[in-house]
């Protein structure tokens, strides 16, 4: 396995409390990372903290919903009176909902475009009016999706807000590259986390009326998930000087689907 040294950084994670964002705060402290985290529930943060401080590294949980822009705000002002900067954004913060465009209610198709599109795009906004203030680079990770880059059935209100998180990566990749912050994004196949194992049989159900992504056409088994430090190993490189000259670009983590 690659050994990162993030020892100079501090890192912040929205999403951080659980799964993929989890995963990345723990890999980011082992690095060496001061490590932040925006989650939704402060019940949840209090558990990772400890656990990333027992790591000998800084760590910090805020309460915020990054779908409201005073809250991020905020957030992020807390986080820069805590830690001086921010270096490493990693926008994990994200829901999916699973219904037929034809049959999807209205505050469904909001609250996913709100927190996965709008979600990104304000702590990108923040975060990244920071790096340009201080002129001294950074770096930015997306979560997109394999379904940001294709559909199936079902899968609508997710996709289109994926999407469009591989559109605003480009593009944010593209104003900001002046001041020398990367912006890249991770889009990866199901992933095995506490949320998905929650529901893995109503998932599976759905999707079994639509289209089977996975099978003997790619490197997973039927039913198969991936693992969340895949995605992390992903998004450590990505924001480490190995990947220096890397931008705009969205990663697929998809075991061939795409293909």
């Amino acid at each position: 396995m690659v050994e990162y040294d993030f020892g100079d950084s501090v890192v912040l994670v929205t999403g951080g409390a659980r799964g993929l964002g989890r995963s990345h705060a723990r890999a980011y402290a082992a690095a060496g990372a001061d490590v932040a985290l925006f989650d939704v529930r402060a019940d949840r943060l209090e558990e990772i903290i400890d656990e990333l401080e027992a790591l000998g590294v800084r760590a910090l949980g805020v309460e915020c919903d990054v779908t409201d822009e005073r809250a991020v705000v905020d957030a992020v002002d807390d986080v820069l009176a805590a830690f001086g900067r921010v270096d490493v954004l990693v926008n994990n913060a994200g829901i999916d909902r699973m219904g037929r465009l034809t049959e999807l209610d209205e505050e469904t198709w909001d609250a996913v475009q709100s927190v996965n599109l709008k979600g990104t795009w304000l702590c990108a906004k923040h975060v990244g009016a920071h790096m340009l203030d201080r002129d001294g680079g950074g770096s930015i990770v997306n979560t997109a999706s394999m379904f940001g880059h294709t559909t199936i059935p079902g899968l609508g209100a997710y996709s289109a807000s994926k999407f469009g998180v591989v559109s605003l990566t480009r593009t944010l990749a593209q104003e900001l590259a002046g001041a020398g912050v990367r912006v890249n994004a991770v889009s990866p196949i199901g992933v095995r986390t506490e949320a998905v194992d929650d529901r893995r049989d109503e998932d599976e159900n759905f999707l079994a009326e639509g289209v089977d992504y996975q099978g003997t056409y790619n490197l997973l088994d039927p039913g198969e998930r991936i693992d969340p430090a895949d995605v992390t190993n992903a998004v450590l490189w990505l924001t480490s000087d190995q990947a220096r000259y890397v931008t705009g670009t969205a990663l697929p983590i998809d075991a061939g689907a795409l293909a």
